[in-house]
């Protein structure tokens, strides 16, 4: 019998609005990043579904850590 969760850290992808919420940015923020090349990398299910995986979210998250430590130096 496999063991169901619904534990957050068992979902490999993350819509875009939880990836808002997770880095507790807005939409037009998140846009703009992505419009300057600086967003996650996004997939596309289907016309409509963005998902963002957790890999590619963890990485974002440490590149634009090293950015900011780079501009504070």
């Amino acid at each position: 019998m496999v063991n169901k969760t619904t534990d957050d850290e068992a979902v490999a992808v993350l819509t875009v609005a939880q990836f808002l919420v997770r880095y507790h940015m807005s939409n037009s923020t998140f846009y703009q990043l992505l419009k300057a090349g600086q967003g996650p990398r996004l997939m596309r299910v289907g016309s409509k579904k963005i998902l963002i995986l957790k890999t590619d979210a963890q990485r974002w998250e440490r590149q634009m850590s090293g950015a900011s430590e780079t501009d504070a130096a």
